[in-house]
């Protein structure tokens, strides 16, 4: 892009990844920034064939793992669908650090019948993964959720600790409700007469949201 009359690469001092289509064409470019640069991460400009809200990294890999296990696995970030493939995990997508959105949720169901969410260990990834399960739910996909062992931060560390143990991790992924039930009771267990208030009520606010498959299996 142009900026004082000089062109100037986009991604420069970046580490550049190509973001394609189902089928394999390249539709735009992800980067990551080497230095300190702000954003951390940038994409290509919105096109005619680019829509980042519907794109999702790694689909072209993936689909064939997706149309044979039925199961699509979300992750953060570029380096994690990469981790996935060292770990031997290939039907693995990443809503590339945004917010999994309702068009990226209808691409994998045609793809999957079901899903597991294996978002980032922090805060961030916990609520990120919360909200995904409503997305999903919305186009009528089961949602598992992978829990990374205590101390690792992302897919991509934990494979490169043990490629196996994320493998292990994706396989034994618990149904969405009990992962979030086992959350909101947790966090403020031993806590004030308040704290633990707040949590029952967080904890019939998710009941709420529970599909009546689950709810049965729960009672």
């Amino acid at each position: 892009h142009a900026r004082g009359g000089r062109l100037r690469d986009r991604f420069r001092h970046r580490l550049v990844f190509p973001i394609r289509e189902e089928r394999g064409e390249v539709i735009a470019f992800g980067a990551r920034a080497l230095g300190d640069d702000v954003p951390k991460y940038l994409n290509s400009p919105e096109t005619s064939v680019y829509h980042k809200g519907s794109a999702l990294f790694g689909i072209d890999l993936a689909r064939t793992a997706m149309h044979e296990r039925r199961v699509a696995v979300i992750v953060e970030g570029y380096f994690d669908v990469m981790a996935a493939h060292v770990a031997g995990v290939a039907n693995v997508v990443a809503s590339s650090g945004t917010a999994l959105t309702r068009e990226q949720a209808k691409v994998l169901s045609r793809h999957a019948d079901a899903v597991v969410l294996c978002f980032d260990a922090d805060e961030a990834g916990r609520a990120a993964a919360s909200r995904a399960v409503d997305v999903v739910a919305a186009e009528a996909l089961p949602a598992r959720i992978c829990v990374l062992p205590d101390g690792c931060k992302d897919p991509d560390e934990l494979v490169r600790r043990d490629p196996g143990a994320f493998a292990a991790a994706v396989e034994q992924a618990r149904p969405e409700w009990e992962v979030l039930l086992d959350r909101v009771l947790g966090n403020d267990e031993g806590g004030s007469i308040d704290a633990r208030r707040a949590a029952a009520e967080r904890a019939v606010a998710l009941l709420a949201r529970i599909p009546e498959a689950a709810a049965r299996e729960l009672y």
